[in-house]
């Protein structure tokens, strides 16, 4: 490098666009101490010959035409022309103002630099795609909506308004009052007027009477008045609070305002949806302490998709490896559990494990060596509070029968759990562990199996209804003489639910007969559907020769009863407590799910972003205020256009995945999934990871076909708005139909770390 020359690199080139300022006004001294006190003496002098340089006029104009990408048109900057398109005109305009509006050989170069121009070029790609692919991040609680308005359905009259005579609220607010009647009134603006509402807000009578003071009137529509008052500040702090406290209970017992309704019942079916087309199991527990007690555990069509062995038991854990997880769950907010069954010689057993403990005591190998690999089963779950306020809420607005609030009241906490192992494949360890055997910490012992209750939409269960006899005892005769003992669980038309009271295995027999006194029932021949050698559990169908007849008398029986049997209806009860427990797992949902509706254009298509979390899972990705910039995951990085081949493979049903390595200083380094199965590239990342220099991200994005919810939980949320306009509420309700496909978004960066960390491959 010369006396008087600059290298140009971003670094100084940046160092010189900073002293250009200074320079314009004489004062380089001032200004190299402000950008740098350590430069070199040889460096500043450098410095200062360039901006000087830069700041003399130009005596030529500015041609960029040949490597311009838009029109050229011809502009004038005092006694020069300078041929730009679009982006030159956009580098000029900068320069001119660094420059102060002189035309100098600074902003000749600028118009010149084909450097520069490519960088506007893609700062512009780079500003669309964040406005491409920046989507709106909603929470799954219940919409909050500022300065709410009811429309309550009641009048109120004033006798310094219209004589007394009663009108129709048709906004009530905190602070607002909006009145519509069919007869036009002269008031004066500020004018106060007393008005009596009635026994609503307070039992105390005189707090039944506010001041209010009118603002304005419009005519909605001919014949029709709009009256507009607001509180006035003379009424007592009592009247304000009471007030205050009445607008907060019932927001969601009155419809808001027509706009904000709109909004609240939009939000709750996409919301209900998204949710409703989750994987993941939600069980309801019970905490106390360090205890984690399972009560129920909620399925719907979508979640019992990867569930299909959800009926066996089988993925959940005994009681006892269960609150070993929960610790995790308390301390982590997360646990991934790996379950398998061991053949050895004939012995088989069924095995349970943490990850993060098998990973302690260096028994992961093991544990997937020794297990079948088709059997092994991996969990991933998360843990969330549920506020004491959320059950009250929950309670009153679903008003679940005895049975079902036995199992709402215990609630305080829910365990989101979803079987990972499509996601991963078979499991197939590549180092030889030496010893094969698993730890019988790790063993399950069936007898302590956790019994919890399992919740499903009764609709797509149960063709005629069932009544639970849980205090009634019936006697099966499964030989001429042999007879057992059981307890009635339910019983409908055509079929039963027992319980039998022995302790041994039985092997029983396809019939058997049965006798239940209460119900005149006398050794009537039953076909058993199920039964539970474990549970002692028995399903029987009435076979057909006795079908019609029983039927008859059950459905006598339950008609001249009706008043004892409408509280034993277990359908009745299912639907009550599945609604119940579904709206605690919207409420109380925590991880990410991205909603995709129709267009034309990949980006087009994004909708919104259920989350209720920090941006740290989007490594990459910038969240500002209530907005998530997903370019980096959704876009490809050299990308020149808006074209998404991410989300266009998401809508043809084909899971993404976004693998990176961030490092210690903040670099992120994308992966191809493949190099993660190249010995090459798979050694080169173990040894960073178990260095410590830099740590994995993994985060799958799971399309799914959204179905619509049943019809009844979109009717509760469409119930409010319904009230006010009905075609409205259609097309509210139509509008889900936009949301095509519901993306589940799971991080497995700890399972895939370990499985690096381990050799353990994924076939």
């Amino acid at each position: 490098m010369s006396v008087f020359t600059v290298e140009k690199t971003e670094e100084n080139e940046r160092l010189i666009e900073a002293l250009v300022p200074y320079a314009l006004e004489g004062q380089y001294s001032a200004g190299l101490e402000a950008l740098d006190a350590q430069l070199g003496d040889e460096m500043r002098m450098n410095l200062t010959h360039e901006a000087a340089r830069r700041i003399q006029d130009a005596h030529q104009g500015a041609d960029n035409s040949e490597f311009a990408q838009y029109p050229v048109e011809k502009i004038e900057v005092g006694r020069f022309v300078c041929l730009l398109d679009r982006v030159g005109q956009k580098i000029l305009n900068n320069a001119l103002a660094t420059y102060k509006n002189r035309f100098t050989v600074g902003v000749l170069e600028a118009c010149l630099s084909q450097f520069r121009y490519q960088q506007v070029l893609q700062n512009d790609l780079k500003q669309k795609k964040q406005d491409a692919f920046s989507v709106p991040v909603v929470g799954y609680a219940q919409r909050k909506i500022e300065n709410v308005a009811l429309v309550p359905n009641y009048k109120v009259h004033s006798q310094h308004f219209l004589k007394g005579k009663n009108c129709t609220v048709v906004g009530f607010s905190s602070t607002l009052l909006l009145l519509e009647d069919d007869v036009k009134a002269e008031m004066k603006r500020a004018a106060k007027c007393n008005f009596v509402f009635p026994s609503i807000i307070n039992k105390k009578q005189n707090t039944n009477i506010l001041v209010y003071e009118f603002v304005d009137m419009v005519e909605k529509s001919p014949g029709l008045f709009l009256y507009r008052f607001y509180l006035s500040p003379s009424n007592a702090a009592e009247k304000k609070s009471a007030l205050q406290k009445y607008i907060e209970q019932h927001t969601y017992v009155f419809p808001l305002m027509l706009e904000q309704e709109e909004t609240r019942t939009l939000h709750s079916l996409e919301r209900d949806l998204v949710v409703y087309n989750s994987p993941k199991v939600p069980i309801f527990c019970h905490r106390q302490d360090n205890q984690l007690t399972a009560l129920a555990a909620l399925m719907t069509e979508a979640n019992q998709q990867y569930f299909p062995f959800w009926r066996k038991r089988d993925w959940f854990p005994s009681r006892e490896h269960f609150n070993e997880f929960a610790k995790e769950l308390f301390e982590k907010g997360h646990c991934i559990y790996l379950i398998g069954r061991v053949n050895q010689e004939g012995n088989r057993y069924d095995v349970c494990g943490s990850l993060r403990e098998l990973v302690n005591l260096d028994a992961l190998n093991r544990f997937v060596i020794s297990c079948d690999p088709d059997s092994i089963l991996v969990m991933q779950c998360h843990y969330q509070k549920i506020s004491p306020e959320a059950i009250s809420e929950t309670l009153e607005h679903y008003s679940p029968e005895k049975s079902a609030r036995v199992i709402i009241e215990n609630v305080n906490s829910v365990v989101f759990c979803q079987n990972i192992t499509p996601l991963l494949g078979r499991l197939v360890s590549a180092v030889d562990p030496g010893e094969i055997h698993v730890p019988d910490k790790f063993r399950v012992k069936h007898s302590q199996a956790i019994e919890q209750h399992i919740v499903s939409d009764p609709v797509n269960l149960r063709k005629e209804s069932r009544f639970h006899f849980e205090d009634t005892f019936a006697s099966v005769y499964t030989g001429k003489v042999t007879k057992l003992q059981a307890q009635v669980l339910d019983v409908s038309r055509h079929g039963l639910r027992l319980k039998l009271l022995t302790k041994r295995a039985l092997r029983l027999k396809k019939h058997v007969r049965v006798t239940i006194k209460e119900i005149k029932l006398s050794r009537l021949k039953y076909k058993i559907v199920h039964y539970d050698p474990h549970s002692h559990e028995i399903r029987l169908k009435i076979t057909t020769k006795y079908a019609y007849q029983t039927a008859g008398h059950l459905e006598k029986l339950f008609k001249e009863n009706s008043v004892i049997f409408k509280e034993r209806n277990i359908f009745r009860a299912n639907k009550q407590t599945f609604d119940a427990l579904f709206h605690l797992n919207v409420e109380n949902h925590c991880l990410p799910i991205l909603s995709l509706r129709s267009g034309v254009a990949d980006y087009q298509r994004l909708s919104k972003l259920f989350y209720a979390g920090s941006a740290d899972m989007f490594v990459g990705c910038e969240m500002i205020e209530d907005r998530i910039n997903l370019s980096d995951h959704l876009s490809p990085l050299n990308s020149t256009n808006l074209e998404s081949p991410f989300i266009h493979a998401l809508t043809q049903m084909q899971r993404q995945n976004v693998v990176c390595l961030v490092y210690e200083n903040g670099r992120i380094v994308k992966l191809d999934e493949e190099q993660l199965g190249e010995s090459e590239y798979r050694d080169k990342i173990t040894n960073q990871l178990l260095t410590g220099t830099c740590h994995l991200r993994y985060l799958t994005y799971l399309p799914i076909l959204a179905e619509r919810p049943m019809e009844r939980l979109q009717n509760r949320n469409l119930a409010l708005l319904s009230n006010l306009n009905r075609e409205v509420a259609l097309l509210a309700k139509g509008s889900q139909y936009d949301v095509t496909h519901s993306v589940i978004i799971e991080d497995l960066s700890a399972i895939f770390t370990v499985c690096l960390n381990y050799n353990i491959l994924m076939k």
